[in-house]
């Protein structure tokens, strides 16, 4: 009885499964050189950076009294307000339920805007709408009204002419 032969031209026995080992081993040590070869080149890559970046931005000059500089992260909803603390900020629906309470006093009361002199005040909405329906809407004076009907006829007129644009206007 003859035994059957694999593409290599190998005998196979009858409990053989055909797997040929030595182009798997030899995927498997280029893959592990591949790897290694990029692992090394990034870690270069990164020294190299931190090495521009440290001449590129020098450290900063140390705080009188010998404290340290330190850079706050970003503070986050919910988080504490400051490292340690135990003390969080408000989360997102929290801070909204705030908002609107606070927008809301500010629509129903009497107040100055904040602000250096605090010339200017503000009134509840509902007293503004009882104002505005007593005294009427503020009229435009008659030069105001003028001027913005001449700007509307000389828009009229740019907006329909051709090329010759604005050598029309004065010609009318």
């Amino acid at each position: 009885m003859s035994t059957p032969n694999d593409k290599h031209g190998k005998d196979l026995l009858p409990e053989d499964s055909g797997v040929v080992i030595k182009p798997i081993a030899w995927f498997l040590i280029i893959l592990t050189l591949a790897t290694a070869m990029v692992y090394v080149i990034i870690k270069g890559m990164t020294v190299v950076f931190n090495r521009v970046d440290q001449a590129t931005y020098p450290a900063a000059p140390p705080l009188p009294g010998g404290g340290q500089r330190t850079q706050r992260e970003p503070l986050l909803q919910g988080a504490p307000k400051e490292p340690g603390s135990k003390d969080a900020s408000l989360l997102p629906l929290d801070e909204m339920r705030e908002y609107r309470k606070k927008t809301e006093a500010d629509l129903t009361s009497y107040g100055f805007v904040a602000g250096k002199e605090n010339v200017e005040a503000h009134i509840p909405v509902e007293r503004a709408k009882q104002l505005l329906l007593e005294r009427g809407l503020p009229v435009k004076a008659e030069a105001a009204v003028s001027e913005l009907a001449t700007a509307e006829k000389t828009r009229a007129q740019l907006s329909s002419s051709d090329a010759s644009a604005g050598r029309l206007i004065g010609k009318q």
